[in-house]
């Protein structure tokens, strides 16, 4: 059992629409107890990837592009919203 992973009670599509669009599913997201926030560590390890991923792309924006993006918090977020700038 110990290999199990916590999963969230209950699927509502819009928690399922939004950590698809965040590059995780649905199954790995934390989830509270009502008592303390369980984290799963694959979820973990995914954040800090996508943190890494996130401080690389902003490390390579010029100023303009960067201040599109000042106060995202995902890669998959910065990256939308750099496509929607260049394809403007």
């Amino acid at each position: 059992m110990a290999n199990q992973q916590a999963t969230p009670e209950g699927d509502s599509s819009s928690t399922a629409a939004a950590s698809t669009k965040s590059g995780f599913d649905n199954m790995n997201l934390p989830f509270s107890d009502d008592k303390r926030t369980i984290l799963n560590p694959a979820f973990l390890e995914w954040h800090r990837g996508d943190q890494l991923l996130l401080s690389w792309i902003i490390s390579s924006l010029s100023e303009v592009v960067h201040s599109q993006v000042v106060g995202l918090d995902s890669s998959y977020k910065v990256w939308t919203t750099i496509k929607r700038f260049y394809a403007a």
